[in-house]
């Protein structure tokens, strides 16, 4: 049987958070997930949205995957500033979904230099 998607709320036509995501965001932690979907083998269990380099085609490159995680980062940081969120540091940051360690210590690198840059760093909680 398929999945049917939970009823919500339609996404904002301005592109911008709703009004209810604002409510309390300043006091609470602040963390980020960056999905790497890239596995060397798929798991028969995983429901994770994972690809091995067979299954990507010409239509992904996991070559490109950090600048185009570098571009979602920058997006989410004009997201968020233009939503009205106040500005405060990540308190965590997870890489996973597939095999986050198929990609280069440089690209990983990459990533989280962009988050730093956009939310600096506190990992202690408040």
């Amino acid at each position: 049987m398929p999945s049917i998607l939970p009823l919500g709320d339609p996404a904002p036509s301005d592109g911008l958070l709703p009004a209810q995501a604002l409510d309390g965001a300043a006091d609470r932690a602040f963390g980020l997930y960056v999905h790497i979907p890239f596995c060397a083998v798929r798991c028969g269990y995983c429901d994770f949205n994972t690809y091995t380099a067979t299954e990507l085609g010409g239509g992904a490159s996991q070559d490109a995957y950090a600048s185009t995680a570098v571009s979602e980062v920058d997006f989410a940081a004009t997201v968020l500033r233009n939503s009205g969120l106040p500005d405060r540091p990540l308190s965590t940051v997870f890489f996973g979904g597939g095999t986050p360690t198929l990609l280069p210590a440089e690209d990983l690198a990459r990533i989280l230099t962009a988050a730093v840059g956009h939310w600096a760093w506190n990992p202690a909680p408040k």
